[in-house]
């Protein structure tokens, strides 16, 4: 019969199969899901932060980056400095070039300065031909001397694009440290800019 104890048996057992199935299937799309929603927010978050012809940090980063350090080395009382490098004459280069060279040469200039620094360091794209390098704890003196470092290192890469040599490049570079510069990190910002040398 329709409500005999064997066949009603079989249906709750075939309603709880069912149904077992039916939370594990959205269990797994729940998690599947969620798993994406964090992985896509993740290279969301990433594709904020770095810049994409650099691979580097970009200036974005380095205002969060550098608020924190700056608070950081007021807290604690010990200096931090600024490292800001422009490229010389790179509209020319360019126009000499043309914009994908151009684009190579800040790729390349970004990862040769990245290797050369101390792994607290930040540097970031901060616009255009400009980086920005962020050295925690390093005193004025010795952010004067590791500029100058760079500055004859980026004199002596040779750039080789499409089989061929490009350049040379020159940079300027201007430096400025907390307490010395100011209070601020605009001070501070402003003083490197100023620097430019």
């Amino acid at each position: 019969t329709l409500f005999d104890t064997n066949t009603l048996s079989y249906r709750l057992s075939f309603m709880l199969v069912v149904l077992y199935i039916y939370m594990v299937s959205t269990a797994r799309t729940y998690r599947e899901n969620l798993i994406a929603s964090i992985e896509l927010r993740i290279k969301l978050q990433q594709q904020a932060s770095i810049d994409a012809l650099t691979g580097i940090p970009n200036r974005r980063y380095f205002m969060e980056e550098f608020q924190n350090e700056w608070q950081r080395a007021t807290r604690h009382q010990h200096c931090i400095t600024l490292i800001m490098i422009d490229i010389d004459h790179f509209k020319k280069f360019n126009d000499t070039y043309g914009h994908r060279a151009g684009d190579f040469v800040l790729s390349s200039l970004a990862q040769h300065v990245k290797k050369s620094l101390r792994t607290q360091d930040i540097v970031c794209r901060y616009g255009g031909e400009e980086f920005v390098l962020v050295l925690p704890q390093m005193t004025l003196q010795g952010t004067m001397e590791r500029a100058e470092e760079i500055r004859e290192a980026v004199k002596q890469i040779v750039f080789t694009y499409r089989d061929s040599t490009i350049g040379p490049i020159s940079v300027s570079i201007g430096a400025a440290a907390f307490p010395e510069h100011g209070g601020s990190i605009d001070s501070l910002l402003n003083a490197a800019d100023a620097a430019l040398y």
